[in-house]
């Protein structure tokens, strides 16, 4: 199950990152809640502690475009 990050609304954010499945297909609305970063760790593992450079630079590609 996924946090609501609309939750977040009206906090200060300036000091707080964004964890938790975060990955290409959700990473622009992550970053749409206004955190000071992002930390990609499972949404970017081809397997468990292994990071996939296809994946993570989906994720950049996305973010640029966004």
């Amino acid at each position: 199950q996924r946090f609501d990050w609309s939750l977040l609304q009206g906090q200060p954010l300036d000091n707080v990152l964004l964890a938790g499945g975060l990955a290409a297909d959700n990473c622009v609305q992550a970053a749409q809640v206004g955190c000071a970063g992002l930390d990609f760790n499972s949404g970017v593992e081809s397997q468990p502690g292994i990071k996939d450079a296809r994946l993570l630079a989906s994720v950049f590609q996305t973010l640029r475009a966004y």
